[in-house]
């Protein structure tokens, strides 16, 4: 479940739910994108002026993976 302030965020600047990628939600406004997670709370943001026909939902999953394992590398070794 999103914290509060997430969801009052997003209806103040005007996100609209777009769709899920896996357990994270996708939500866009008229100049980014945010993917929530539920419990994880707010794991990327994008500037739409980023997204080209190149700019793919599986693009955005590769970068979840890449989040996830960067802070999965963090948690364990917290000096870098």
């Amino acid at each position: 479940m999103k914290p509060n302030w997430i969801v009052e965020f997003l209806g103040s600047h005007d996100f609209e739910y777009e769709r899920n990628i896996g357990e994270s939600e996708v939500w866009r406004n008229n100049s980014n994108l945010m993917v929530i997670h539920p419990d994880k709370g707010i794991q990327l943001i994008y500037k739409l002026c980023m997204f080209t026909a190149d700019y793919t939902e599986a693009v955005i999953e590769g970068d979840l993976i890449n989040q996830e394992a960067t802070f999965a590398s963090k948690i364990k070794n917290p000096q870098n």
